[in-house]
């Protein structure tokens, strides 16, 4: 593992486990064992390794998983099925980090801090978001072109219900405490494209 992979990994581990406003940078240093100049090398600041890790840790694995969504074959209600298993995917591939289990309840409270934070990450989350739903819009097209869906609902509009339907459904497992994300997120789609199907 590189030096700055370490700090990441460090600083990621810091934040969860503390909160991003409690923990200092020199704790952070502290917790890696690098000097001070080796540590600022990588990285100036809280608000730098922050952003960072919001890109590594969430902002590429949707974008992964949106490009990988367009090529999944099958109907509307196997691309709902990728949808559900990838966010399931990225929830235990977090609680797995290294030898060390993550709450990734905590992770989705930093991300959501983190965006309110910094511009930068905020403008970047809004621009992923957008592309997401432009994910969604093609597959809920193909859709209508299929006979699943009514075509006198827009593509976009369903595209924005799904989105929503997904947030939605993370934001109460995180409050609720709930678990079963991945039957709560599948339940909620189904019955969101229930209402949209055609009879």
């Amino acid at each position: 593992m590189s030096t700055r992979e370490m700090i990441l990994q460090t600083a990621f581990l810091g934040f969860l486990e503390k909160g991003f406003d409690s923990i200092s940078l020199n704790e952070l240093i502290k917790r890696t064992n690098l000097t001070k100049g080796a540590f600022y090398y990588h990285f100036k600041s809280k608000e730098e390794l922050l952003k960072e890790i919001i890109d590594k840790y969430f902002h590429s694995y949707i974008d992964k998983n949106g490009e990988e969504l367009l090529h999944v074959e099958g109907n509307i209600y196997d691309k709902v099925n990728f949808i559900v298993k990838s966010i399931g995917k990225m929830q235990r591939e977090m609680i797995c980090f290294g030898d060390i289990e993550v709450d990734t309840k905590a992770f989705h409270r930093l991300f959501l801090s983190a965006i309110k934070k910094d511009d930068r990450l905020r403008k970047h989350n809004e621009e992923n978001t957008k592309k997401i739903k432009g994910v969604f819009e093609l597959i809920v097209k193909e859709a209508q072109d299929e006979g699943y869906i009514k075509k006198d609902i827009p593509a976009s509009k369903i595209a924005n219900l799904i989105n929503i339907c997904i947030k939605g459904t993370m934001v109460e497992w995180m409050v609720c405490q709930k678990s079963g994300l991945e039957n709560s997120l599948k339940e909620n789609l189904l019955s969101l494209l229930e209402i949209a199907k055609v009879c």
